[in-house]
């Protein structure tokens, strides 16, 4: 029987490039600050076949977004054409996600497909020369290849799932634990016996260490640096600054992280956020290492990671709260993003104003229904991920993408822009958790309700 129009997966994967075009042509990005990094280091390897920045080399960036944007411009894109890829990308990215919603069952499989599409956050990056797209592209090939993979047992899967997992490596270093879980995930499902699955996992775990080595030798060689990048050091560092802080900072940032940080600024209370840590204990440390000591990006990356570690264990207080801004973190992580910067949450929206006594009272009516939805934004994704779970079990990718990416990022100091290519694969789960269990749910107790109300007029006309 032919299926409806509304339920092409075509239409959502439409919407999301007509998104992203958006964003492309209201507030193209410019190049500067990581995207400078990114593009100067692509222009490098065209001009001169050397991975380098600023004449020298370097292994501040991963090398797989470098060599994206060297391969486009060797082909003769311009910097905006770039972005039109971009765009090209997010919608190819909706469009797996569809299609791996359909291996898990196909009446919803559209839905999920929407809810990736309405992934403002993801979108945004379109007009970002920021590697998060690219990113986001090899984490839904990997989703779906490790589907195809766990259902089938196929070795062209598995040979596929790890290239791309090593590719994954290569252009976010944050996102590594995504293809050990999905490595684990495949093994588990596809293989019928201990022993099998073990083989299975070594062999995934062997090839991809193969195709990582040659750029960790690289780095060893020319940094002694054993590693595919290196910039953890300014991140841990942060990070253990905040928990340095008097423990009423951390109450009070749980405060702005739901309420919105106008709220609790208004309540008298002093959150820490993240744009206050970008000017103060995010890079300061690290610029004065570079100007006033003369040392290296990473030089000074490693003598905050060793000043970090310092802190953390010379005193237990340090420690214990370091622990405890953990759930905070994972929140922050997983907020709703800005429409205006996809960089930070609306946990700090219109404050800027409140600042200049400009807040009205339609801001206030906005803050009010934009962190209600945050919070109902939550809520959806826990009880998504756990549906998923409880019916896919290993084989429910979102679930494993958003577990990767939070027990990696969340020990050190977060950024939104840092869960961003698992965004839309947890919009895709919540729209998929609303369209399939609840709607079920509603729909029988519809149903129960419908009959017993015949059930009753029967009686009484009897």
């Amino acid at each position: 029987m032919k299926k409806p129009w509304y339920t092409s997966i075509v239409l959502p994967t439409l919407c999301a490039m007509l998104i992203a075009a958006g964003f492309v042509l209201t507030q193209p990005g410019e190049i500067r600050k990581d995207a400078g990094e990114y593009d100067g280091i692509a222009r490098s390897l065209v001009s001169t076949g050397t991975f380098s920045l600023d004449g020298e080399k370097t292994m501040l960036r991963e090398p797989g977004y470098p060599v994206f944007r060297a391969s486009l411009y060797a082909l003769g894109a311009s910097t905006q054409g770039i972005l039109w890829v971009h765009v090209l990308l997010i919608g190819a990215v909706v469009f797996l996600i569809g299609i791996t919603f359909k291996e898990l069952e196909e009446k919803n499989a559209h839905v999920a497909a929407w809810g990736a599409a309405l992934a403002y956050g993801f979108s945004n990056y379109a007009s970002h020369h920021y590697s998060e797209v690219w990113a986001t592209c090899l984490v839904a090939i990997m989703g779906w290849l490790a589907l195809r993979g766990s259902k089938t047992g196929a070795f062209k899967y598995k040979v596929l799932l790890v290239v791309v997992g090593a590719g994954l490596c290569l252009t976010r270093i944050n996102m590594i634990l995504v293809p050990f879980l999905l490595f684990v995930a495949v093994a588990y499902s596809a293989a019928p016996t201990w022993s099998a699955r073990a083989k299975t996992f070594v062999f995934f775990f062997l090839a991809w260490a193969a195709l990582l080595t040659p750029w960790i030798v690289r780095n060893g060689r020319l940094f002694q640096e054993w590693n595919i990048t290196s910039r953890s050091g300014i991140m841990l560092h942060a990070r253990v600054q905040d928990a340095r802080e008097p423990l009423s900072r951390l109450g009070a940032s749980f405060a702005s992280v739901g309420m919105g940080q106008v709220t609790a600024s208004a309540l008298g209370l002093r959150p820490i956020v993240i744009q206050e840590k970008l000017r103060t204990t995010f890079w300061n440390p690290y610029n004065a290492l570079l100007k006033d000591k003369g040392y290296t990006p990473l030089m000074a990356d490693h003598a905050l990671r060793q000043e970090a570690i310092q802190q953390l264990f010379a005193n237990p207080r340090v420690l214990l709260a370091y622990i405890a801004w953990t759930p905070l973190e994972v929140l922050r992580l997983w907020a709703l993003p800005s429409l205006l910067s996809p960089d930070f949450s609306i946990e700090g929206m219109f404050f800027p104003a409140w600042q200049l006594g400009q807040l009205t009272y339609a801001r206030i009516f906005i803050l009010g229904v934009a962190h209600s939805l945050q919070i109902l934004f939550w809520i959806l994704l826990a009880l998504s991920l756990y549906a998923g779970a409880k019916r896919y079990t290993w084989k429910w990718i979102p679930g494993l993408l958003f577990l990767a990416a939070t027990i990696v990022q969340v020990p050190f100091d977060v950024i939104i822009r840092y869960g961003v290519s698992v965004q839309p694969w947890l919009w895709a789960a919540i729209a998929w958790y609303i369209a399939g269990p609840v709607w079920d749910a509603l729909r029988t107790k519809h149903k129960y309700t419908k009959l017993k109300a015949l059930f009753l007029s029967r009686r009484s006309g009897a």
